[in-house]
């Protein structure tokens, strides 16, 4: 998705001198990352000289990968970056959204403002409820994303081929659309439609239902 391609996965090797964060402090994101606001991706540091490992080490690392973008482009849109450390993967809007504004506060989550997952520049990130978050998810009158062009090299697509909350069923029937909403933790059925418009239109009747209870 960019112009310098991402790094192959980190091996554990890379970040065995780093040293873990304390449980509850809050992580420097600063010292293993930079943050292009432009493009709103993350690239690595360089290596410091000061870490307990081999200057040769350090300096394959740094050549290897150090300047280039972090992270890797999930089948559901969201970029993710490897910390070995950490023994984990964490999507990148949270790492850019820590780096700028300290940790995320309990029960909260981060949402892309326009909708697309893989724009993580700041100006289109905010602090909002799970529930919000879901509201949120896709244009509420069912139309595909337009896509998002930020510079003449990098172009976020649309990431659906259908209505937000409708699906197509495999097998031939008069009525092939189902609609369906999550709430509460349960996926509530709207019914079966003829066409993806009618499914469409089910969907944002219970959005409006459930956001105005």
């Amino acid at each position: 998705m960019t112009t310098g391609g991402h790094p192959p996965p980190i091996s554990a090797e890379v970040f065995s001198s780093d040293i873990r964060e304390r449980p509850g402090e809050k992580m420097n994101w600063s010292k293993y990352f930079t943050y292009d606001p432009k493009l709103g991706l993350l690239r690595w540091k360089q290596r410091p000289a000061d870490i307990d490992d081999s200057a040769a080490k350090i300096r394959s690392w740094n050549k290897r990968y150090a300047g280039k973008e972090a992270g890797t482009t999930r089948t559901d849109g969201y970029i993710a970056v490897e910390i070995v450390f950490l023994k984990r993967k964490i999507k990148a809007h949270r790492i850019i959204w820590e780096m700028h504004n300290g940790p995320i506060p309990d029960g909260l989550v981060i949402d892309h403002i326009n909708r697309n997952r893989s724009d993580n520049r700041l100006e289109n990130l905010r602090v909002v409820t799970r529930r919000d978050n879901f509201l949120n998810s896709e244009r509420f009158d069912g139309k595909p994303l337009p896509p998002i062009k930020t510079d003449e090299h990098r172009t976020f697509k649309k990431q659906r081929t259908h209505a937000k909350g409708t699906s197509k069923l495999k097998v031939s029937r008069p009525k092939p659309w189902s609609a369906k909403i999550w709430v509460d933790g349960r996926n509530v059925s709207l019914g079966y439609y003829a066409t993806e418009s009618e499914a469409s239109a089910a969907y944002q009747a219970a959005v409006a239902k459930y956001r105005n209870n």
